[in-house]
């Protein structure tokens, strides 16, 4: 290994999916050009180069990165302390709208929901408490409260999350039992180019913590995982509806 990084012991090695563990991954591309590696915490001046590589699963279809160049949790921290997202930002708000709409034709005000993986702004609790509806908040690093773990919800929201998974098969697996007996999974997140040139342009993957990326094929996998039927997928929006 070219680089010493602080990696975390638990990650599973290249060679196997991060989220269905099969070995049955494939090198799908690797770039050089284009990589700020300085966001990674990697210098790379008078280093030898170094690729920025991703793999593929052919069971559950997911790409993911390299494990070896995965952030640093302070890292990881810090990067996330720099979004600027707020409720009183109203681009934003209709950018969340996008997974609201498809998801409150499903809910009760009797329900009590989670938004799992807030981040330091929980902006869709707010918005769901303003439409009248029970929302708890949770994030690992701004908003830890374990009890918010040890209870079971009607609708679970997650947007902009999923794709920060390192360890998504044990992050999937946590989130769904969190999930009651014909509870509601609300996702957003960005689906990759089927294009090898169009994905190495894809602006998404270039934030260091965007590790993790999900095609219908990976949903239509989870579902049947961990005993869900989709109800909703727009892959231009991105959002995906479990129940």
């Amino acid at each position: 290994i070219i680089f010493m990084l602080e990696i975390r012991l638990t990650l599973l090695t290249p060679n196997h999916c991060t989220l269905c563990r099969s070995n049955e991954v494939v090198a799908y591309t690797a770039m050089d050009n284009d990589v700020n590696w300085n966001l990674y915490g990697i210098n790379k001046d008078g280093v030898e180069k170094k690729l920025l590589v991703f793999y593929r699963c052919d069971v559950c279809r997911l790409i993911f990165k390299d494990p070896q160049i995965y952030l640093r949790p302070e890292l990881e921290k810090k990067r996330y302390q720099l979004h600027q997202n707020h409720s009183i930002d109203h681009g934003y708000e209709r950018y969340l709208n996008r997974l609201l709409e498809p998801v409150l034709p499903h809910l009760s005000y009797s329900y009590v929901g989670l938004d799992y993986g807030c981040g330091p702004n929980p902006v869709l609790q707010i918005l769901l408490k303003e439409k009248g509806y029970k929302c708890l908040a949770y994030d690992p690093y701004f908003f830890s409260d374990p009890s918010y773990l040890n209870k079971k919800y009607d609708f679970i929201l997650s947007s902009e999350v999923v794709e920060h998974f390192y360890l998504p098969h044990q992050s999937w697996s946590e989130m769904c039992s969190l999930s009651k007996i014909n509870g509601l999974i609300g996702i957003m997140t960005q689906f990759p180019p089927d294009d090898l040139q169009a994905f190495a342009n894809w602006y998404y993957h270039k934030d260091p913590t965007h590790v993790s990326f999900y095609s219908a094929e990976t949903f239509e996998w989870l579902a049947a995982r961990y005993g869900f039927q989709i109800s909703y997928l727009n892959s231009e929006s991105g959002v995906v509806i479990l129940t």
